[in-house]
C-alpha cells in the first residue's frame, strides 16, 4: 500500500511498474522512430519518482539506475548510446540483472547460462570435497539444493533458446549425476540420470511452463499472466470437440505473432498446454498435476 502511488504516476506516463522489495523496473515497448518521445516520458517519470520519493523521504540512488533496450535479433538499425535521466546521459548496459536473472539486448540469455554454469560448477567442485561422506540420498538432497534450484530459477525465461545453451545447462545436470553415482566418465549418463527420476533441461523448462498455465486456468495466477492469457471459448456457431474442455487456453493468431515473439509466455504457455494430455490438464489440485505433468514428461524424455 505505501508504494501504491508510484504505480499511478507510472501509468500517468504510459509506463509500466514492477515492484519486488526493494527493486523496481519501469519499463516499455516503443518503435525505433519513437525512441526519442519514449525518451521524453520515462525522464518526466523519473523526475515524478524522485519528486514522490522526496516528498515520502525517501532517496532515488541515479548511481543504481541501470538502463537496457530490448530488440529483436533480427534488428539491425544502430540503436541509441545513452539516455537522458534527470538532466545526465546513462549509458545503455549490454545486460542487466533483474531479480538474479540476466537479461541481455537481444533476450539470448548467453550471459545468464553463464552464470548459471559458473555457479554450479563451483557448487559442484565443493560437493566434490565432500562426497565420500555423504550417502546416496544426501547426495541427491545437495544436488537438488545446490544444483536444480539454480538450474529451475526462472528457467521458463530458457524457453526457445539456442539448442547450444540448453546442452551447456544439460552438461551442469550430467555433472550432478555423475557426482551422486562418483563416476567421472560420461559414457551412459542417460540411463544413470533416468535412474535418478531427474527430467532434462529442456523438459525442466516445459515443466515450470506447464505450471504456470495450470494456476491460469485454476485462476491462481498472477495478475499479470491472468491478463495476457485467457481461457479458450467455446465455438457457439459448431460443435466441436474443444468446446467440451474447459481447460483449453485462447492461442495467439499467426497476425499477432508478427508482434509477438514466440517465446512470450503468452504464446509459449498455451502451445504447450494445449499438447498436454487431457488427463493431466484435468488434474484436481497442484500436487497431482504435477505427478501426471512428470510422468508425462519422463516418459516422452526417456522412452
Amino acid at each position: 500500500m505505501y508504494t501504491k502511488e508510484l504505480e499511478q504516476i507510472a501509468r500517468n506516463h504510459e509506463m509500466l511498474l514492477h515492484l519486488y522489495a526493494d527493486d523496481s523496473q519501469l519499463y516499455c515497448s516503443f518503435k525505433n522512430e519513437k525512441f526519442a518521445e519514449t525518451e521524453r516520458r520515462l525522464e518526466k517519470c523519473l523526475e515524478d519518482v524522485r519528486s514522490w520519493m522526496i516528498h515520502n523521504r525517501l532517496m532515488l540512488n541515479a548511481g543504481k539506475t541501470e538502463a537496457l533496450v530490448i530488440r529483436s535479433k533480427h534488428d539491425r538499425t544502430p540503436g541509441p548510446a545513452n539516455i537522458q535521466v534527470f538532466g545526465e546521459p546513462i549509458d545503455l548496459v549490454d545486460s542487466a540483472r533483474n531479480l538474479g536473472v540476466f537479461f541481455d539486448q537481444r533476450l539470448l540469455m548467453d550471459k545468464n547460462v553463464s552464470h548459471i554454469i559458473r555457479v554450479c560448477m563451483g557448487y559442484l567442485n565443493n560437493l566434490w570435497r565432500i562426497g565420500d561422506k555423504l550417502d546416496r540420498n544426501s547426495k541427491i538432497r545437495m544436488v537438488n539444493v545446490f544444483i536444480h534450484s539454480k538450474l529451475d530459477f526462472c528457467n521458463s525465461l530458457m524457453y526457445g533458446i539456442n539448442q547450444d545453451q540448453i546442452y551447456r545447462l544439460q552438461k551442469v545436470q550430467n555433472a550432478a549425476v555423475r557426482y551422486i553415482h562418483r563416476r567421472k566418465q560420461w559414457r551412459g549418463i542417460t540411463l544413470l540420470r533416468k535412474n535418478l527420476h531427474f527430467l532434462p533441461v529442456t523438459f525442466r523448462i516445459i515443466f515450470k511452463i506447464g505450471l504456470l498455465m495450470y494456476n491460469v486456468v485454476q485462476e491462481r495466477s498472477t495478475g499479470y499472466l491472468m491478463d495476457i492469457i485467457n481461457k479458450k471459448q467455446p465455438n457457439e456457431r459448431y460443435h466441436l470437440r474443444g468446446n467440451d474442455d474447459a481447460t483449453l487456453l485462447r492461442k495467439k493468431s499467426i497476425k499477432e505473432l508478427d508482434v509477438i515473439t514466440e517465446r512470450g509466455i503468452s504464446v509459449a504457455g498455451p502451445a504447450i498446454w494445449e499438447n498436454l494430455p487431457r488427463p493431466v490438464r484435468e488434474a484436481g489440485s497442484v500436487s497431482q498435476f504435477k505427478s501426471l505433468l512428470k510422468t508425462h514428461l519422463f516418459r516422452i524424455a526417456y522412452d
